[in-house]
């Protein structure tokens, strides 16, 4: 009826090897919580000494818990991290944890801290929303005080919060969000610093059919402020507002795809530079891509499928020198980049396009269905310069690109290997 067990004087055996004797212990027989010491950890390092932690779970209510877990970092010292879970009844639900390191002799004696808050909440079918709060007290914590080699640090901890709408329209959706960040780099100047939205409102909409004529629609509004340190005023801010309509026809068959699509995509800036007078400026760009390929497929004890691929696309060029860039990059080269039109991440830049890009695909299955060999191999080839440039780089002028090769295997059903070449 407790849902626990209990022994006396037993003998814990591995393998036939008595192991430890017990006097007493006291273990769960269900799957009921109850507070309790989970399983400590402990490790040894050249450079930071034994660490230890004891992570101890408390059973607070049935819709919250909460653990807390000492923890000794050899050089470091002693600090106390926690994390509390909970479900609410009507508005979601979340989780807070945080770490608190007092006076690190490592760290000239400061005190280290960490906050973390997520929260989720389900409004109704068609309305959801989501917090974040993250706080360190300085660049290294994840470093030194994480020792997890899963994690990175992130060198702008961001806070955010959003309302969802989807779920009532069929391919439908939108988001308002507000989002700022916290900079760890303090050497960071402002300009290198990322800029809060403040707000920010996303709507995308693609009609449903996968075969035949199919619209697609896509708006980015958002208001980017960045404050100057010393409190000398307002960076580069103002509002940006994107919008891009597409229609493409989709012609797919078992043995081949080829998919035409013509876009229109425009960008409308309303800004202050640096603070001085406002300034508009606003540029449209229409585009054409075509998507073509075959499918070959060969039977027997692996599937093998063939996929010969060509793309080409085409943009006129509109001069955007000297336009802001809110939160855009280059995009990073890969297969699949081959076959975009699209060379940066972000929509502060609408690119000039007349290239294509040629490639072939090589997938090997065997009977459970696991893709055991994925290899392709493609180039683009530019028929003009790419004008369009993000901040200070310069215009490019090659011809084609350098070869780009892919390899994966799904070795199991949980683990694939990758490598882009």
């Amino acid at each position: 009826e407790s849902g626990r067990g209990t022994t006396r004087d037993a003998t814990l055996y591995v393998k036939n090897v008595p192991v430890a004797y017990l006097p007493y212990y006291n273990f769960p027989i269900d799957d009921r919580r109850t507070t309790g010491l989970l399983t400590p950890t402990f490790g040894w390092s050249s450079s930071e000494g034994f660490q230890i932690s004891l992570p101890v779970y408390l059973n607070l209510a049935p819709n919250y818990d909460m653990t807390l877990t000492p923890r000794y970092l050899g050089t470091h010292g002693a600090m106390l991290e926690g994390e509390f879970n909970y479900k609410t009844a009507n508005f979601g639900e979340g989780t807070i944890s945080g770490g608190y390191l007092p006076n690190d002799p490592e760290y000239g004696d400061q005190d280290r801290k960490s906050l973390q808050f997520k929260h989720d909440w389900t409004i109704n079918p068609y309305l959801t929303a989501n917090f974040e709060y993250n706080y360190l007290s300085d660049i290294d914590y994840i470093d030194d005080i994480k020792n997890d080699p899963n994690i990175s640090t992130d060198l702008n901890q961001r806070r955010l919060a959003q309302l969802n709408f989807a779920n009532a329209v069929p391919g439908l959706d939108a988001s308002l969000k507000v989002e700022t960040y916290q900079t760890l780099d303090k050497t960071l100047s402002d300009a290198k610093r990322p800029y809060a939205r403040l707000p920010q409102f996303l709507l995308n909409y693609t009609t449903q059919n996968p075969q035949g004529w199919q619209f697609e629609y896509h708006n980015d509004s958002a208001y980017f402020q960045k404050d100057l340190s010393g409190g000398n005023g307002l960076a580069e801010s103002g509002t940006r507002l994107y919008n891009s309509a597409a229609v493409r026809y989709n012609y797919r068959t078992p043995w081949a795809f080829v998919i035409p699509e013509a876009s229109v995509r425009s960008l409308n800036y309303f800004y202050n530079p640096n603070g001085s007078s406002s300034e508009n400026k606003t540029v449209v760009v229409p585009q054409f891509t075509l998507d073509t390929g075959l499918n070959f497929e060969k039977e027997g004890k692996y599937l093998q499928t063939l996929t010969p691929r060509l793309f080409y696309a085409y943009a006129p060029y509109k001069n955007q020198t000297g336009y802001p860039n809110f939160d855009t990059t280059t995009a990073s080269v890969s297969y699949d980049q081959l076959f975009s039109p699209y060379r940066f991440y972000g929509h502060d830049r609408l690119d000039d396009n007349n290239f294509m890009s040629l490639g072939v695909s090589y997938s090997l299955f065997d009977q459970e269905g696991l893709e055991r060999l994925k290899a392709a191999v493609g180039k683009s080839f530019y028929f003009s310069d790419r004008k369009v440039t993000l901040d200070d780089d310069t215009i490019q002028t090659n011809k084609q690109s350098d070869p780009v090769l892919s390899l994966s295997s799904q070795i199991t059903n949980n683990f694939t290997i990758a490598s882009n070449v």
